[in-house]
């Protein structure tokens, strides 16, 4: 298995991010049970992991930089 770099990890999470947009473009667009599903289960997991991976990222680069 190989390591991703920190700019993979940032590209990972910035598709992850987009996913989860779109997905939430989709359900405004039109609001029914299935589109609403889509993005529960879907679109906010998408954009929670993204959300996550880049503060995790920014946590890391900055104790690496010693700025905190």
């Amino acid at each position: 298995m190989m390591k991703l770099t920190g700019v993979q990890w940032l590209r990972f999470a910035i598709v992850l991010v987009l996913i989860g947009l779109v997905t939430e473009a989709i359900t405004l667009i039109e609001l029914t049970p299935p589109t609403f599903v889509v993005f529960a289960f879907l679109g906010l997991p998408c954009m929670i992991v993204g959300m996550l991976i880049y503060a995790v990222y920014v946590l890391r680069h900055l104790r690496k930089k010693d700025a905190l």
